[in-house]
């Protein structure tokens, strides 16, 4: 699915003349908690040299709402899912 995921999103980026971004942090890069040519496939990762704990960091400094910072990890990939890491 991640692959599936990633495929339709790199056909829409070339009609819409644009860059996919990467989601991943340097934590899910370090131990190997993602998809090569899914979730791992981007033009750019603007986080990827932040670790897990630097991403919600950064979440604070720009105020983003509670709900937000505190949502457990999720693949999204099908309805109930959920990462084996924390959020904290």
């Amino acid at each position: 699915m991640a692959r599936e995921r990633m495929s339709i999103l790199y056909d829409q980026s070339v009609e819409e003349k644009a860059l996919i971004l990467g989601t991943s942090n340097k934590t899910e890069l370090l131990i190997g908690y993602g998809t090569i040519h899914g979730d791992m496939a981007c033009a750019i990762n603007p986080m990827g040299d932040l670790y897990k704990t630097q991403v919600r960091a950064l979440g604070r400094h720009l105020r983003l709402p509670a709900n937000i910072l505190r949502k457990l990890p999720t693949a999204g990939l099908w309805t109930g899912q959920r990462t084996r890491a924390k959020s904290g």
